[in-house]
């Protein structure tokens, strides 16, 4: 549900991660010819943006090393078809044969694009397999270009008052930014990790948080 109230709220659009879905090489799209566009029930179904895969040098055919499919694969083809996305696994020069994303036997992670933003999208490429980012998973990469588009942006007086500016980062200010650090509050986290029995993604989240804002109190000091 949430899938679709975002691809409905925003146009140009990135789904990245995993969803447990093997896809197989499964059209995500649907094409109608023009040809038989007569007999089919046009107004009742959603037809992909395909030709923006075409004007863009992407492939319509995905390539993918997992040939088999599961009950969730299934559903997520149904929402590329009926949102407008695109799977860019298996439809890059960095993944042209749809490499393998988990324990080197499936396909389960992915990059979702809406067909709005494939103008942006440059390369998808799947990396070696490392215990560093995660116990079975494969890091992924995806590189977007931007448009050449004039952004014009307006400000009341109020918020350019309120404006912080933040300042270049020097290796000098590593021993100050070191020395800036709560070290009272370090301790407190590692006191919640260590006392932690039960891990779920909501504690993860809670202690990721805390770590940010221990940084980025620390950095204030002579960021601004």
């Amino acid at each position: 549900m949430e899938l679709f109230e975002l691809s409905h709220k925003f146009s140009k659009c990135l789904l990245v991660g995993d969803f447990n879905a093997r896809t197989g090489s499964e059209d995500d799209f649907i094409f109608v010819p023009d040809s038989e566009s007569h007999v089919v029930d046009i107004e009742n179904i959603q037809i992909n943006a395909v030709c923006n895969l075409d004007q863009y040098d992407f492939s319509r055919k995905r390539n993918s090393r997992d040939k088999n499919k599961n009950r969730f694969g299934n559903q997520l083809l149904e929402f590329c078809k009926g949102n407008n996305f695109f799977i860019m696994n298996g439809r890059t020069l960095g993944d042209i044969d749809g490499k393998f994303t988990c324990r080197n036997s499936s396909v389960v992670d992915y990059c979702l694009c809406s067909a709005e933003l494939i103008q942006n999208f440059t390369d998808f490429k799947v990396h070696d397999f490392s215990s560093l980012y995660s116990d079975v998973h494969s890091p992924i990469e995806i590189s977007l270009k931007q448009t050449d588009q004039e952004v014009s942006t307006k400000c009341s007086d109020d918020t350019r008052t309120n404006e912080q500016k933040i300042n270049n980062w020097t290796n000098e200010k590593s021993y100050k930014f070191l020395e800036c650090l709560n070290l009272t509050e370090i301790e407190n986290i590692n006191s919640e990790i260590d006392g932690t029995t039960v891990v779920t993604q909501e504690t993860v989240d809670m202690i990721i948080s805390k770590i940010g804002k221990v940084l980025i109190n620390s950095g204030k000091h002579f960021w601004v």
